[in-house]
């Protein structure tokens, strides 16, 4: 009997083992026909399972879950691993804190996260990180969002992140919207990002934008990023449709333009003030400091931007504008005309990344032949264009005359190969028969 007693025990430890090594849940999956009803609830991983609990109840989290609540809900991300569900709706507010990570990618939803009050991730305890994507917006908030710490991500089609209210971002906390074909970033009141934290709009349209109020950077180590990519739509990469931006105490108001439809050139100079994007924000091109990357762009005469071709000649340039505010109190001391606010050593930049250039070089051929020994010569012209100081080869000039392949060649302004730093003219001589080849 007691051979079989530890037989039996033994197989039981057996069935156990199987069931605790395959990481499955007895809890109930949480879907979205379940009201959590507000309150306080956990999300913990339990042998490699993502579980939230609230008082005595379990729920199994996955990649079909709906977190659903009627009333304002606090959600503390406890997971040590990545939790990730379809999307939150509440009705009321919504309180993350934890050091976990959730990921919220809904596959049929408008929106990752959708709250229909406050929105505030780590702002009473933890730093942990929200992804959130939609098929409209990523994060759809009906009053403020406020953050103290942490990272929030947020990806949709038309805004990154829409938000009903004030955007106010403190400390060490980063945000970020994505739009794939609209803006970024949208708020109904102010943009803020305050003693140290950062804020990134990226869209198609506009990288972040305000309906009433400011865009404002305050405090050292605050940024505002917007990203446009289209520097023609009309809508500036950051806009503060009724009001302006606004950089204090050593923040920054960071305005970025991809891949703009101008050309750096060393003979045209580029204004980007003709640009309505970028005339709102800024309005006098010489008000600012010029650098690129590779170096190179400097700011001429006339107040427009030329490259300097001793410098290279890459296919695409950094170029960035800089205005910094002097340390005092008086907004944009000595500046004079300017709708960007700065004070207390504020900084606007203006960039555009990606920016095409034009430095080519034109070597003008005239190729000219003496047909019946007369002396009189008939003219072919032909243009080539080359990199700035790309080698040009003189033999493969000669070879492109137009005229029949026996022709022969007596003499030119050039005989040697040399580097296409200007637009230069040559003149190759040749005797034969004028046919074309």
């Amino acid at each position: 009997m007691k051979k079989r007693h530890l037989a039996g025990m033994l197989a039981l430890g057996f069935v156990g083992a199987l069931f605790i090594g395959g990481h499955e849940s007895s809890a109930e999956v949480l879907r979205g026909s379940i009201d959590l009803k507000g309150g306080t609830t956990t999300i913990v991983t339990e042998n490699g399972v993502n579980v939230l609990k609230k008082g005595t109840k379990k729920y199994e989290l996955t990649e079909e879950t709906v977190i659903y609540s009627s009333c304002a809900l606090t959600v503390n991300l406890n997971n040590t691993i990545p939790v990730n569900i379809d999307s939150i709706y509440t009705k009321s507010s919504l309180y993350v804190n934890g050091n976990g990570e959730l990921n919220a990618d809904t596959k049929q939803g408008q929106f990752g996260i959708n709250v229909g009050g406050y929105f505030k991730p780590f702002y009473f305890s933890g730093k942990g990180k929200i992804t959130a994507k939609g098929n409209e917006a990523g994060i759809r908030v009906h009053n403020e969002i406020r953050m103290k710490a942490g990272t929030v991500e947020a990806y949709g089609t038309n805004y990154g992140i829409w938000c009903n209210n004030d955007i106010k971002p403190f400390l060490s906390s980063v945000l970020k919207g994505t739009a794939t074909e609209g803006t970024g970033i949208w708020a109904y009141r102010d943009i803020y990002a305050w003693s140290g934290a950062t804020v990134v709009g990226e869209g198609q349209v506009s990288g972040a934008r305000s309906a009433i109020a400011h865009i404002q950077a305050e405090g050292k180590g605050s940024s505002i990023t917007g990203v446009s990519n289209d520097i023609n739509s009309g809508v500036s990469a950051l806009q503060a449709d009724k009001k302006m931006l606004r950089a204090y105490c050593g923040a920054v108001v960071r305005e970025e333009y991809r891949k703009p439809t101008f050309e750096i050139s060393f003979d045209t100079p580029v204004f980007v003030t003709n640009y309505k994007t970028v005339k709102r924000n800024m309005n006098d091109m010489k008000n600012y400091t010029w650098a690129s990357e590779p170096g190179g762009v400097y700011l001429n005469s006339q107040g427009g931007l030329l490259a300097d071709p001793a410098k290279g000649s890459p296919s695409s340039m950094r170029v960035v504008g800089t205005r910094q505010a002097k340390n005092c109190c008086i907004i944009n001391y000595g500046v004079k005309c300017e709708p960007t606010q700065l004070k207390y050593a504020g900084v606007h930049q203006v960039v555009f990344s990606e920016a095409p250039t034009a430095f080519k070089v034109t070597i003008k051929v005239n190729y000219w032949i003496d047909a019946d020994g007369s002396g009189n010569y008939h003219l072919e012209t032909k243009e080539f264009e080359y990199n700035l100081g790309e080698n040009v080869s003189v033999d493969e000039l000669k070879a492109q005359h137009p005229y029949n392949p026996g022709a022969d060649y007596v003499s030119g302004s050039h005989a040697s190969d040399f580097d296409a730093t200007e637009d230069t003219t040559i003149d190759f001589y040749y005797e034969g028969d004028l046919m074309k080849k």
